[in-house]
């Protein structure tokens, strides 16, 4: 079994844990929120933005990571409205079944 075993989990330090890190900022800052929101309403705000948007570009390296897959084995002659559709089709493959058409 990969991961942690429970006498393991038992041994993390609170510092090295990535989502208590995450937590323990985002206490700190609604601590300066709600002792300065009269002060700076828009800087509480624009706190409350960043905390919700999303690092991460995963999902885009996915996306080329599958176009230069595509592009490998067709070639780069192919029609852009095929690559697209192609791309679309491998990044999408859950969504598959919504988009056949019976005959």
């Amino acid at each position: 079994m990969d991961g942690l075993g429970v006498d393991d989990f038992c041994k993390t330090n609170r510092k090295d844990d990535i989502g208590e890190r995450g937590r323990r900022i985002y206490e700190w800052w609604r601590t300066v929120m709600n002792e300065r929101s009269g002060v700076i309403p828009n800087f509480c705000k624009a706190v409350r933005l960043v905390v919700l948007s999303q690092a991460s570009s995963a999902a885009v390296e996915r996306v080329f990571s599958q176009l230069t897959f595509i592009r490998r084995v067709v070639g780069d002659n192919t029609v852009r409205d095929m690559l697209e559709l192609r791309a679309f089709m491998r990044c999408n493959n859950d969504l598959v079944d919504d988009y056949n058409v019976k005959k």
